[in-house]
């Protein structure tokens, strides 16, 4: 749970799926701004809030 200055209280529910890409991958760019396809040990090189490393300890 988080409270922002003005008061207002959210939680956020993060959910990881393990995916194998297809042989010729057609994303919908129309809805993506940016779009990268990691391992999980090039996840941890990445920029990242430091609660995605709980996300990733999971999924090994």
């Amino acid at each position: 749970m988080v409270e922002y200055p003005n008061g207002d209280q959210v939680g956020y529910v993060t959910t990881a799926f393990e995916c194998h890409l297809m042989d010729d991958p057609r994303p919908d760019l129309d809805e993506l701004l940016e779009l990268g396809w990691f391992d999980r040990d090039a996840v941890i090189e990445l920029p990242r809030h430091s609660w995605i490393d709980r996300v990733v300890a999971d999924c090994r």
